[in-house]
């Protein structure tokens, strides 16, 4: 060997003392990693799998998370929803047992629970979760429903449900508190005859004729007609017999019916329901005309002022989709404004009219106001907002009930109170099939099975790829322990001959 050849042998020996090196820093990270490499460049061949299932990976994790996020998000609804159910429930129930006991607050029993009610109701729809504010559909900034005390009495010059509720029973109760009805004697050619109508053929105000059920002897009934209707009970043609009936049937503000039955007999008794036969038809009618007028003022001031109150609290909450509280616009035909003897409604503005609630009152489905992707193909919504008419429905019998003044403790009082308790009681048990807050209910439990069943598939596959991907990922422990043991055998063996190399002279080699 010549001199050349041995330093070639030399440096030949550190260069695979180098690699060696190298090799053992990467067996050592491994060990220590568990991974192969810590790029894809070093998985090999496999690599453009391994990148297509570790993509998959992160894509269902991104998944999970989202699930994660608006599964906690509905069963915070859900749990908010079940109260308000719960609550209208507990005031149903409240409602159905009848009595006055008036407290110092000048409120009833009653009235103070469906008080305490709202306020736990309005409480539920200004709640958040974790920042956004739930019940406002895409409005989640702010809490989407006034405070309770504004919403019954007013702020400043926005007006609050209890003076929406006495300008509509202004209204509705008339002048003259007949109800906007107009009760007069027959014009001729009858001898003896009453007439009942309505005072406006437009007006949405006051009660509405619904027909006459007749069994009076001799006597001539024609059922509403014209514009504005009336109807007419003529006893030109006989006079009845005592014991005879005839009812009139009134439609009241809130759609329910209120049927006054007179019966005809000696005397006079608005009480008792009952009207004198007279000697002639012209008596007859005028005591008829008496009677059914004073019978018409009574329902005016208890049934009539349930009604009021009920169709009020309507107007006053049903804001859905932007739609605006309805306000008694006052006649000033007069000069001076006045409710009783209004004709119309026209929507409220926040100038004029606390705004109940102020979320989002887009002309669309709630539901999709929140929406979370839970799969490549699939996505759940679940918006709510709390002037749903559902919601509306329910917050509309407790305010009114809370608002109505029952504190005068009169016979007339307590009887329009147990008429509108009554009403709120039914109202309660047997919403309209577009107002149960338990499809609502529904809506939610879909959204949440179907986050749930996404939930359960996206772990399996989670499962599936990550095998994959640690099956090119992944460092098999066992074989780089014997890898690694052999090659520290081999430096070792190296550095032994590369240090007698690198010790021998010249001299020596000769």
């Amino acid at each position: 060997m010549n001199v050349t050849g041995m330093y070639g042998f030399q440096s030949s020996l550190v260069t695979a003392l180098g690699w060696q090196r190298d090799q053992l820093n990467d067996l050592e990270q491994q060990l220590a990693t568990g991974l192969k490499s810590q790029n894809f460049g070093g998985v090999g061949s496999g690599r453009s799998l391994a990148l297509n299932f570790q993509t998959q990976l992160d894509q269902a994790n991104g998944y999970q998370n989202s699930i994660n996020l608006v599964s906690t998000r509905i069963n915070l609804l859900n749990t908010s929803v079940q109260r308000v159910v719960d609550i209208g429930s507990q005031m149903q129930q409240t409602f159905n047992t009848q009595g006055y006991n008036l407290e110092s607050t000048g409120l009833t029993d009653q009235q103070q629970s469906a008080s305490n009610g709202l306020q736990e109701m309005l409480s539920i729809f200004a709640s958040s979760a974790g920042g956004p504010y739930i019940f406002g559909g895409k409005s989640t900034n702010a809490s989407p429903v006034a405070d309770m005390d504004a919403i019954i009495n007013g702020v400043g010059s926005q007006a609050g449900l209890k003076q929406v509720m006495s300008e509509r029973l202004q209204a509705d109760q008339g002048a003259d508190g007949l109800g906007r009805l107009v009760v007069a004697p027959m014009a001729a050619p009858s001898t003896g005859g009453v007439s009942v109508g309505e005072d406006n053929a437009t007006s949405p105000f006051g009660m509405k004729l619904a027909g006459i059920t007749s069994a009076l002897t001799g006597a001539t009934v024609t059922q509403p007609t014209g514009s504005p209707k009336a109807e007419t009970v003529d006893f030109s043609s006989g006079l009845p017999n005592a014991g005879d009936t005839v009812s009139f049937a009134f439609t009241m503000p809130d759609g329910t019916t209120n049927t006054i039955k007179l019966t005809a007999g000696t005397t006079n008794d608005a009480t008792k329901g009952t009207f004198a036969v007279g000697a002639d038809a012209a008596t007859t009618a005028s005591n008829l005309q008496s009677v059914l007028t004073g019978s018409i003022t009574t329902v005016g001031q208890t049934d009539l002022t349930a009604a009021s109150a009920v169709q009020a609290g309507a107007d006053f909450f049903d804001t859905f989709q932007g739609q605006a509280p309805q306000r008694v616009v006052p006649d000033i035909s007069s000069g001076t404004p006045s409710f009783a003897t209004a004709t119309s409604l026209t929507g409220g503005t926040s100038a004029d009219t606390v705004m109940w609630y102020t979320g989002d009152q887009s002309n669309t489905v709630p539901r999709k106001d929140a929406t979370a992707v839970i799969d490549s193909t699939l996505s759940v919504n679940y918006g709510v907002r709390a002037n749903e008419p559902a919601f509306a429905y329910m917050v509309q019998q407790l305010a009114v009930a809370t608002a109505f003044d029952a504190s005068s403790g009169t016979a007339t009082t307590k009887t329009a109170y147990t008429d509108l308790t009554n009403r709120i009681q039914v109202n309660l048990d047997s919403p309209p099939a577009t107002k149960k807050v338990t499809t609502i209910q529904s809506d939610l439990a879909s959204a949440y099975a179907t986050a749930t069943a996404a939930k359960t598939r996206h772990t399996t596959e989670i499962s599936t790829y990550q095998t994959m991907v640690d099956g090119f990922e992944q460092a098999d422990q066992t074989t780089v322990i014997t890898q690694l043991a052999n090659l520290q055998t081999q430096m070792q063996a190296s550095y032994q001959a590369s240090s007698i190399l690198l010790k021998l002279s010249l001299a020596q080699y000769l």
